[in-house]
């Protein structure tokens, strides 16, 4: 049921773009479903074609920068991420953006610092806390990112079974790394029980790579080394 809704707005979309749609929301709807459906090149050529019309459209900018994160294109994302904070300096987009991009590109540091601005900017956000979660663990702050996916968990928690599939991996592969490097095996193998229950191939190290998530490449070396040690 699912898929259909999805390929029926992908359809809409489609003809609302030959219709000469008056601006770029067309675009960035169909790269948005053409990511749900695991398409990310489809998505990709989508953003970069509206991009050449549209060249300072911040959400289609931070589309393109998170687009080329997930392909590992470190190149594309520097220009989309430079493009972008040219026109939203300082706003939450911007902030938000900056927290995914050094992220992507390994820079724990400056991750971090990111990231803690983007949550100050949005503290009820759940998902500002848990990108802070995984910059903290690139920066081996464990202990931080121990306390944000409990923060973002908070806050999700009432409508757990509102979330997306790739938004709950996301929350529950951080809290298990997170759990491993304190200490905690017991605890990260419970997790990675729940995971397993829900896609068993999300218990390797391409599978969460699947999903329209960026993992830095810190991140799949340890999804690798805790899967060979905790594997339930």
């Amino acid at each position: 049921m699912q898929q259909k809704r999805n390929d029926d707005a992908i359809s809409a979309l489609l003809i609302a773009k030959k219709d000469e749609f008056p601006d770029p929301a067309a675009s960035y709807l169909l790269s948005y479903m053409y990511i749900q459906k695991g398409q990310i090149s489809l998505a990709r050529a989508e953003t970069e074609e509206a991009l050449t019309n549209y060249a300072t459209n911040t959400s289609l900018l931070n589309q393109g920068m998170y687009l080329a994160l997930i392909g590992h294109d470190e190149v594309a994302a520097d220009r989309y991420y430079s493009r972008l904070s040219k026109f939203a300096e300082g706003r939450p987009e911007q902030l938000s953006a900056g927290c995914l991009y050094y992220y992507g590109i390994g820079k724990s540091v400056e991750a971090v610092d990111a990231c803690s601005k983007s949550l100050a900017a949005s503290p009820k956000n759940h998902t500002a806390h848990s990108n802070l979660g995984w910059a903290a663990l690139d920066a081996d702050q464990f202990k931080l990112a121990s306390q944000e996916f409990a923060a973002a968990y908070d806050l999700v928690k009432d409508n757990w079974k509102d979330l997306t599939l790739t938004q709950s991996v996301d929350l529950i592969w951080g809290f298990a790394i997170a759990s491993y490097y304190t200490g905690d095996k017991k605890n990260c193998k419970k997790l990675l029980e729940v995971i397993k229950k829900s896609d068993p191939s999300l218990l390797t190290v391409t599978g969460p790579e699947q999903l329209p998530l960026v993992w830095s490449r810190k991140t799949t070396t340890r999804i690798e080394l805790i899967l060979r040690d905790v594997r339930p």
